[in-house]
């Protein structure tokens, strides 16, 4: 009989978050309806043996898949390749799940053949135990939608947030970048073009984690990777100029996704030193933007971006120090 869903563990040198990750699946009671993925990204750690121990309780439902090391999109890759359940969820393996909302998710994958679902979360902050609900409030709960039709109303889609029917994944060879970060925007874009339909679920299940330094996610990380922000801001753009028509109201979302992901590239390259090399980037990548969407900075939901982008060499200081003055502001306040 085949599983409601896969879960997909991005597992990277994770000894220390791996066991609460799959206990909380565990917990939720529903294994048998459940394939556990832990796809071991050619981890140094103990990874590999938490995850042979898990295995060997639940040989019927937990699997390791052993790879080299190629990053998070390539672990995307593999568990899409061996995933075998009707539905695929991505996890990353220093997160977790809701175990109770887990639960009730997969009863309702036992009639449910929308393309794709979304469901609430949870962003978890460590460092000061905050807890946010991140809910999506433009959907009524339980409803079926065709997404051309609602996809205008979508606002960002998050990879917490989504499953996708495993064949639309499958039968379309979805593969994302691989030996890059930040890859999550290209997975929750890349099946655009083919889901039909939608289904959203007013349940937390992922439960993000936030507030640790090391995470990909700091500022300093988002400096630090910045040509790997460009890459998939590029490969997005790529990818919009190569789709076949399609409904106006998927290429408009389609269109605001992706511009949205290459605003907080143009956002990390402002947040440098005040640089000719960083304005020849900025540069670069509008070009581009345009040159795929024509009125992409339209688009841009920064007012101060969008004027600057007017005209490059004239506004580029003005609006590197008016950010600047912005966030020191924003700064200080935090700090109060």
């Amino acid at each position: 009989m085949q599983k409601k869903l896969t879960i997909s563990i991005a597992a990277y040198n994770v000894e220390k978050f791996l066991p609460k990750l799959l206990d909380t699946i565990i917990t939720a009671d529903k294994m048998k309806d459940i394939e556990v993925l832990i796809i071991n990204d050619g981890s140094k750690d103990s990874t590999t043996e938490i995850a042979e121990e898990y295995h060997e309780k639940y040989p019927e439902d937990i699997f390791l898949v052993d790879k080299k090391n190629g990053g998070h999109g390539s672990t995307i890759n593999k568990g899409i390749e061996v995933a075998s359940g009707k539905y695929f969820k991505v996890i990353d393996g220093d997160d977790w799940v809701d175990s109770e909302g887990l639960a009730r998710l997969v009863e309702n994958l036992e009639k449910e053949d929308s393309d794709m679902i979304i469901t609430d979360y949870l962003e978890i902050y460590e460092n000061s135990g905050e807890i946010v609900e991140k809910k999506y409030p433009m959907f009524k709960p339980y409803e079926k939608y065709d997404f051309g039709e609602i996809c205008n109303k979508v606002g960002r889609l998050v990879f917490h947030a989504v499953y996708f029917k495993t064949e639309i994944l499958k039968q379309n060879n979805i593969k994302i970048d691989e030996n890059c970060y930040y890859v999550d925007s290209e997975y929750v874009i890349f099946p655009i073009p083919y889901v039909e339909t939608l289904m959203y679920y007013p349940i937390n299940v992922y439960c993000y984690r936030l507030g640790d330094i090391g995470q990909s996610m700091s500022f300093e990380s988002l400096q630090r990777n910045i040509e790997m922000h460009k890459k998939v801001s590029m490969r997005l753009l790529h990818f919009l100029n190569s789709q076949p028509d399609l409904n106006d109201n998927v290429i408009a979302f389609l269109k605001s996704s992706i511009i949205m992901v290459n605003n907080r590239t143009l956002e990390i390259l402002m947040s440098f030193k005040c640089k000719k090399t960083y304005k020849q980037d900025i540069k670069r990548l509008y070009k581009e933007m345009k040159e795929v969407i024509p009125d992409a900075r339209n688009y841009i939901p920064t007012k101060t971006m969008r004027v600057m982008l007017k005209n490059i060499d004239l506004y580029y200081l003005p609006a590197w120090i008016w950010l600047k003055i912005k966030a020191n502001k924003k700064r200080r306040a935090t700090n109060k």
